[in-house]
């Protein structure tokens, strides 16, 4: 069953993601690699949101799902 969250909601949660993943130290290429993919994520689905529908697709969350 979905519930419905507000996208400011989506966005704090996005962002307190990547601030727990930004303060862990990164120890090698992949490591680098994955912060990379994470940081341009959040980027893009934060900057797209005022675009999107009133919730994000199933893709999207999956990417999140992926990256983080």
């Amino acid at each position: 069953m979905y519930n419905f969250v507000p996208r400011e909601q989506i966005g704090d949660a996005l962002i307190h993601l990547r601030g727990l993943f930004r303060a862990l130290p990164l120890s090698s290429e992949e490591d680098v690699r994955a912060q990379e993919k994470r940081e341009i994520l959040t980027k893009n689905l934060l900057s797209n949101f005022s675009r999107t529908k009133e919730h994000p697709t199933l893709h999207a969350v999956l990417e999140v799902a992926d990256a983080f």
